[in-house]
């Protein structure tokens, strides 16, 4: 409420008529300022968000157009083939298959398609479907390469390249350079911090059993556009969660929304039975699973959908036919398996709450009236 200052007794009336407006300014002063906290309130749970999703994001790039990062060993065996490039900081075993880099399907990239910090072993022919190699750990008397049938013959077996429409193609894969700024322990640090990041957000959806449905319902939230949930891996076993069984898995990814699922006690756990079915979403691309602590980790189900952060884990890949999503791991071990590319995206975006908009409204117009009354004083 606006008070009217009381004359004083003998005070000119200029000097009155000064108070008046000092005191009328005052109040809008505060009202504006008032107004304005009062708007910026009602996001306070707003607050931590931007953190979650700058970290999300920056996942989003970090992980580039990479279906596998693994900072340990990794094994591929029987796999069939990976439907998207591999980056390895450690030894790596390919068992024949493919490993592919389709810019058409998945993005132009100059990024190899191999990456291979440490050793690589090779049983029979492996298949380069698209893009390069860069090998730049292996011993060049160890290895043999043709030119003309652009092929690296060593380590058991040949790596063969086919498809290749890059200039690096050309080259042996030894001498071919590693992803531009590219930094294993810049992005070992990133991605832990990430991990942590997201293992500290506030839960808010809910994982209940119905109808042998395991459903993960999140609910569409404005404030922060990131639906958290925890998964206790401890309390699976098979297919049953918490005592109760299940054949399907529903997550519910609402449009504009990531969902990110922490996963904690995973070590030495199967993240679902064989028999466990996901049901398809319309939004499985802003899909994150963020698996806490170390150890190995087995991804069960019939199929495996979303995003794979586990950068102290081990993920093991043996008892399902597919992992559709990007993975990030300590190591990676693939098992009569696929692994299917699915960009991650980053779906959510910051935008105020209409009563925001409003109050804030308000509050610059206040602001907008005390500064043109002082320039008219002026």
């Amino acid at each position: 409420m606006y008070l009217f200052p009381i004359p004083c007794p003998g005070e000119p009336a200029r000097a009155y008529w000064g108070r008046m407006r000092a005191s009328r300014s005052t109040c809008l002063t505060r009202l504006a300022l008032g107004v304005l906290a009062v708007g910026g309130g009602a996001r306070l749970e707003a607050a931590a968000g931007p953190s979650v999703l700058q970290q999300l994001e920056t996942f989003q790039t970090d992980v580039r157009n990479y279906n596998v990062i693994s900072f340990g060993n990794s094994n591929f065996t029987n796999y069939g083939d990976t439907q998207g490039p591999l980056a390895i900081l450690g030894n790596l075993y390919l068992d024949g298959g493919s490993v592919a880099d389709q810019p058409g399907n998945f993005g132009v990239s100059s990024d190899p398609t191999l990456y291979v910090t440490g050793q690589l072993t090779l049983t029979g022919t492996t298949t380069l479907n698209s893009g390069y190699a860069s090998t730049p750990g292996l011993t060049p008397s160890a290895w043999t390469w043709n030119a003309t049938q652009r092929e690296l013959s060593g380590g058991g077996g040949d790596l063969n390249s086919t498809n290749a429409d890059s200039a690096a193609s050309m080259n042996n894969p030894i001498t071919n350079a590693a992803p531009a700024n590219w930094n294993w322990n810049t992005l070992s640090t990133q991605f832990t911090s990430i991990s942590q990041t997201l293992a500290n957000a506030t839960t808010t959806g809910t994982i209940t059993v119905n109808s042998n449905n395991l459903i993960f319902t999140a609910p569409a939230d404005p404030a922060t556009g990131v639906a958290v949930f925890t998964l206790d891996a401890s309390k699976i076993s098979g297919n049953t969660y918490n005592g109760q069984t299940f054949s399907n898995i529903q997550i519910n990814v609402p449009t504009g929304v990531t969902d990110v699922i922490n996963v904690i006690n995973a070590a030495g756990t199967t993240i679902f039975g064989s028999g466990a079915n996901f049901n398809t979403g319309t939004n499985d691309s802003s899909l994150l699973w963020n698996v806490e602590g170390s150890g190995t980790v087995t991804l069960g189900a019939g199929q495996f959908i979303g995003a794979i952060l586990a950068p102290t884990a081990t993920i093991d890949n043996g008892t399902n036919t597919a992992v559709s999503g990007q993975i990030v791991a300590d190591g990676f071990n693939d098992t009569g398996a696929e692994t299917h590319f699915t960009s991650f995206v980053v779906a959510s975006v910051v935008v105020p709450e209409p009563a925001a908009f409003t109050w804030c409204a308000v509050g610059l117009c206040g602001l907008g009236i005390l500064v043109r009354r002082r320039r008219v004083a002026s």
